[in-house]
């Protein structure tokens, strides 16, 4: 009885143990899964900025998969729609806050969500989306920061956009097919970065005790950054000499 009973608990944690590396793996994979549907939906910004000369507005982030708008960008009048709902502003009315327009990214439905099924969140300082805009001026408002041993710390105040998934636990997402957003998080930095108390602060990371933050943000520390990337100085400067390309 008592082999029988060390056999019996040995094997028990051998399936536990093997149960927490399938769990593990399946999260990773999403988490993996998010980055590379964010690497796309970057992309795409930087194509869509060379070929209109702005960024796009959000789309409503409380429109359902079956809705025929799913992914449309909210704009009217060259101006980033702010309808209370379906998407947000911060106090200053500086930010547009709402899902990625998928239509005019020329990306697929998948594309609007992450590896745990929420909706992208995208956030743009409107005045980089707007009709017209000279890309030759200003630098974006958003600050993105970390908290390392409960120091904050800001990576760069001045991006344009976030790109942001609520990670596995949702708070404060939405689901890829619903109008309804899922329970605010208590956590304060994740917070920060909810719908909620929208301000220009972002938390990128954070070390803090309360070990819930598990947002995915992505930035580009600036205008120029972005630009860079995509080879689209010319937005900037058509006028510029080779010796400063």
């Amino acid at each position: 009885m008592i082999e029988l009973a060390i056999f019996i608990t040995v094997v028990s944690f051998i399936l536990v143990a093997y149960a927490l590396s399938i769990s593990s793996d399946i999260e990773n994979n999403k988490v993996a899964l998010t980055k590379n549907r964010i690497d796309k939906i970057y992309k795409a910004l930087g194509t869509y900025v060379a070929q209109n000369d702005r960024l796009p507005c959000p789309a409503a982030i409380n429109t359902v998969l079956s809705n025929s708008a799913y992914g449309d960008e909210g704009i009217s009048s060259g101006s980033c729609l702010t309808t209370a709902g379906s998407f947000f502003e911060d106090s200053g009315n500086t930010l547009v806050y709402g899902m990625v327009p998928i239509k005019e990214l020329g990306l697929a439905l998948e594309d609007s969500v992450d590896g745990f099924g929420s909706k992208f969140v995208y956030v743009v300082d409107k005045s980089f989306a707007q009709t017209g805009y000279d890309f030759s001026t200003d630098n974006g408002t958003i600050t993105v920061k970390n908290y390392i041993n409960a120091t904050s710390s800001n990576i760069t105040t001045t991006a344009v956009f976030v790109l942001m998934s609520y990670g596995k636990n949702k708070k404060g997402a939405y689901n890829i097919n619903s109008s309804t957003i899922i329970a605010a998080s208590s956590d304060t930095d994740e917070i920060d970065n909810g719908s909620a108390s929208l301000n220009t602060d972002f938390v990128s990371f954070t070390d803090r005790a309360s070990g819930t933050f598990d947002d995915i943000v992505f930035f580009r520390n600036s205008k120029a950054d972005f630009l860079q990337d995509f080879d689209i100085y010319n937005l900037i400067d058509s006028n510029r000499t080779e010796s400063n390309d």
